[in-house]
């Protein structure tokens, strides 16, 4: 999308001209997604310019290291048969149309499942090995994940933190024994506990009882989004905590003197990072409101929302039906064998499985939300046959016939075709026309001397996103601030019945 180039393009314009503030201001402006994408962008555009040739040149040395990461987490997860993981998941990576469609792309999908197959990976590695720079690498690729889209770093993030507890409490009942006696051991009757029980009650509460209205683009949203609630708890929690700072501060200081080296890598490398993020408002609401998103596309408890995501996987990310029918058995079969599954599939597994009960679950379905997922499906299928593999070779020519079932996988994927009128189409469909690009440019023009200008009669081929990346691109004296607001945001902001009044001031509208 025209945004993420847009984003980019700015942090570059900053970055030239050596301005700290406005780079500052860049990043802080981030609230739908975090900065990681737009500085890799920007390392680009300096050196070649913020073009959209540049940035599809950019992607598709992204897939290329996609492809590559993915072997390297299929080894780092596979165990015994690592060799034949990997060029499994490599294999599945490069023939896949939908991999091949969005690694051209200006987009968010494959460089998520990049830092995915790293988050993975390093944690696989970080579990096979004592050394704590493994485990520090592995967190510093999943707070990675996070800031580059949101939901995506959360849902690795939420089974990595689990596996964790569960490593710590050395099972699944020592884990359930230690919170129940955690929570037996709080006195929930002291006011602050009490107000926390009722908040958490009203938040629930507005999440299922809070209804859901149309905007003025036409577009279903939450009519009372969960942003700010949360934004007001977090700041509270932070303000009881600072009301007694030394009596905090000896707590955090014992917490962190009893805790082992893991648990320290969490709290310093993941968590703390993502609490001064969320201190700015906007980036709480931005978090909130990207996990709320729309609602749109069929329900789960119909054939066709049942059967959504399975389809997309089988048309879209399998070269065949044959070849995803069999991804979607081994995985099952996965599922099935968890508990005698080594400590880093399970892992893979289990968040595959908490995945795919939040993307099931939630009201807006789109293909591309499988991105998150697919990586993690194809490093638990390639793992459970390489598994069944190495099971019914002897051990001494296990690793021999390994390697040459690899190679093997990786000259059948050089040798699949890409389906070349299937890709162009994708390209035009998800691309801007070059026609609509002048109209980009001239809009963009007009908006760095109107000052101020709201953008009416748009749509995704001419959004917001467009005319400011194409103004960083030909409008020497553009700004961010000349970047127009879309319509339906000064509706909101302003209200619909400012419309006759907006309406009204013909002589300050521009045709372009």
């Amino acid at each position: 999308m025209a945004k993420y180039g847009a984003a980019g393009a700015r942090l570059a314009h900053a970055a030239k001209d050596l301005d700290p503030l406005d780079v500052t201001r860049a990043v802080g402006g981030l609230d739908l997604w975090g900065p990681v994408f737009p500085l890799v962008e920007a390392a680009a555009f300096i050196p070649f310019g913020p073009t959209y040739r540049t940035a599809n040149g950019e992607m598709v040395v992204l897939f290329v290291l996609t492809v590559m990461a993915g072997f390297w987490a299929g080894r780092q997860v596979g165990g015994d048969g690592r060799d034949l993981a990997g060029a499994l998941v490599a294999a599945s990576v490069a023939v896949s149309p939908a991999f091949q469609l969005f690694g051209t792309l200006v987009m968010l999908e494959v460089p998520g499942a990049l830092l995915l197959f790293l988050a993975v990976g390093s944690y696989a590695r970080s579990l096979r090995s004592s050394a704590p720079r493994n485990f520090t690498l592995a967190c510093l690729a999943a707070v990675l994940l996070f800031f580059l889209k949101f939901n995506y770093g959360l849902a690795w993030l939420v089974p990595f933190v689990l596996a964790e507890a569960w490593l710590a409490a050395g099972s699944l009942a020592a884990l359930r024994a230690g919170a129940a006696a955690r929570l037996r051991s709080v006195d929930w009757r002291r006011p602050w506990r009490i107000f926390l029980l009722a908040y958490a009650a009203g938040m629930l509460a507005l999440a299922l009882f809070g209804g859901r209205v149309n905007d003025p683009s036409g577009q279903a949203s939450r009519s009372i989004s969960l942003g700010t609630p949360l934004y007001i708890l977090y700041v509270l929690v932070l303000a009881h905590a600072l009301i007694w700072p030394r009596r905090s501060w000896t707590r955090l200081k014992a917490w962190y003197a009893a805790a082992g080296s893991r648990p320290r890598a969490i709290a310093l490398v993941v968590f703390l990072p993502i609490a001064v993020w969320m201190l700015a408002p906007s980036h709480a609401r931005g978090f909130v409101r990207v996990l709320e998103n729309r609602n749109a596309g069929p329900s789960l408890w119909t054939p066709a929302g049942a059967l959504f995501y399975p389809r997309a996987f089988l048309h879209e990310f399998s070269p065949s039906v044959a070849v995803g029918a069999a991804c979607l058995v081994l995985a099952a079969l996965a599922v099935a064998l968890w508990p005698r599954l080594s400590l880093p599939h399970g892992v893979v597994v289990l968040a595959l499985v908490l995945g795919l009960i939040g993307t099931l679950a939630h009201p807006y379905k789109l293909t591309r939300f499988l991105f998150p997922l697919v990586p993690l499906l194809w490093l638990a299928a390639a793992t459970a046959l390489a598994g069944v593999v190495s099971r019914l070779i002897t051990p001494r020519l296990r690793t021999a016939a390994a390697s040459s079932a690899a190679a093997l996988v990786l000259i059948l994927a050089v040798l699949v075709p890409i389906d070349r009128g299937r890709l162009t189409a994708g390209l035009v469909e998800n691309s801007v026309p070059a026609a609509v690009r002048p109209v980009a440019t001239a809009v963009a023009r007009a908006a760095a001397t109107a000052r101020g200008s709201v953008l009416a009669g748009y749509w995704n081929d001419l959004s917001p996103g467009l005319v400011q990346w194409s103004g960083w691109q030909s409008a020497p004296a553009f700004r961010a601030d000349d970047v127009p607001r879309p319509a339906d945001q000064v509706l909101r902001d302003a209200g619909p019945e400012r419309l006759p009044e907006i309406a009204a001031r013909q002589s300050e509208v521009s045709a372009v």
